[in-house]
C-alpha cells in the first residue's frame, strides 16, 4: 500500500512535470539551431556565388575590351597596307595621324585589359579561398547537424519515458487534486506546487498566515493566498 501523503504523490508528478518541460524545451530549440546552421552556410554560398558573378562579369568585360582591340588591329592593318599605294604626302601624312591615332587606342585598351586580368585574377584567389572555406564550414556544419540529430533522437526517447512515467504516478493522485495541480501547473508555467519557506510562500515569496503555516505543517493540503500554488512542508 502506497502511504505517501497526496502532496508529496503530486510533488513526484511535478517533479516528473519539470523534466518533461526541460526536455521539451530542449527539443524546440534543436531545430532553430539546424536552421541556423544552414542559414550560416547559405550566407557564404552567397558569398561565393556573388565573388564568381562578379568575376564572369569582368571576364566578359574583358573579352569586350580585348574585342575592341581585335578590331583596332584590323583597322591599323588596313591603314598599314593603304600607305604603299598613296601617292601624295598630303595622304601620307593623313594616314600616319590615323595610324597614330589607332595604335594609341590599341594601347589604353591594352592597359584596360592588363587592370582587368589582374582584378579577375584577384577574384579568382578570392573564390578559390571562399570556396575552400565553404567546403569546410560544410563539412563541419553537417558533423554540427548530425550531433544535434542524435542529441534530439536520445532527448525524444527520454521525453517518451518520462511522459510514459507521468502517466504511471498520476494513477496514485485523486483526479480532483490533479485536475487542480494541472490547472495551476499551466497557469503558473509549470510549478504548481511550492514548499513553505520561512512562513512564506516558496515560489511568490509572499508571507502566509500563520493558520495555513500550521494546517500544512498538519499534512493538509492548501493554497497560497497569494499565488494560489498548493503548499508543502519539509524539515530543513
Amino acid at each position: 500500500m502506497d502511504k505517501k501523503m497526496p502532496i508529496q504523490k503530486l510533488l513526484d508528478v511535478q517533479k516528473v512535470d519539470l523534466k518533461i518541460k526541460g526536455l521539451e524545451s530542449e527539443v524546440s530549440v534543436i531545430p532553430r539551431q539546424i536552421q541556423d546552421w544552414d542559414s550560416a552556410l547559405s550566407s557564404q554560398k552567397e558569398r561565393l556565388a556573388e565573388l564568381k558573378k562578379e568575376m564572369d562579369e569582368k571576364k566578359k568585360a574583358q573579352r569586350a575590351v580585348e574585342r575592341q582591340i581585335e578590331q583596332k588591329q584590323a583597322e591599323l592593318a588596313k591603314y598599314n597596307a593603304q600607305l604603299p599605294m598613296i601617292k601624295t604626302n598630303r595622304e601620307y601624312k593623313a594616314i600616319l595621324v590615323e595610324i597614330d591615332m589607332v595604335e594609341k587606342e590599341i594601347s589604353e585598351f591594352e592597359e584596360q585589359v592588363l587592370t582587368k586580368m589582374g582584378e579577375v585574377e584577384e577574384l579568382e584567389i578570392k573564390a578559390k579561398a571562399s570556396a575552400a572555406e565553404v567546403k569546410r564550414a560544410q563539412e563541419e556544419i553537417e558533423k554540427e547537424k548530425e550531433n544535434l540529430r542524435q542529441k534530439q533522437k536520445a532527448l525524444e526517447e527520454s521525453l517518451e519515458g518520462t511522459r510514459s512515467e507521468r502517466q504511471t504516478l498520476v494513477t496514485f493522485v485523486d483526479n480532483i487534486l490533479l485536475s487542480q495541480y494541472d490547472r495551476i501547473r499551466i497557469r503558473k508555467g509549470g510549478l504548481a506546487v511550492a514548499r513553505v519557506l520561512d512562513e512564506s510562500c516558496g515560489a511568490c515569496h509572499v508571507e502566509l498566515p500563520p493558520q495555513v503555516v500550521n494546517e500544512v505543517i498538519g499534512g493538509k493540503i492548501k493554497a497560497c493566498p497569494s499565488c494560489s500554488r498548493l503548499l508543502y512542508w519539509e524539515e530543513i
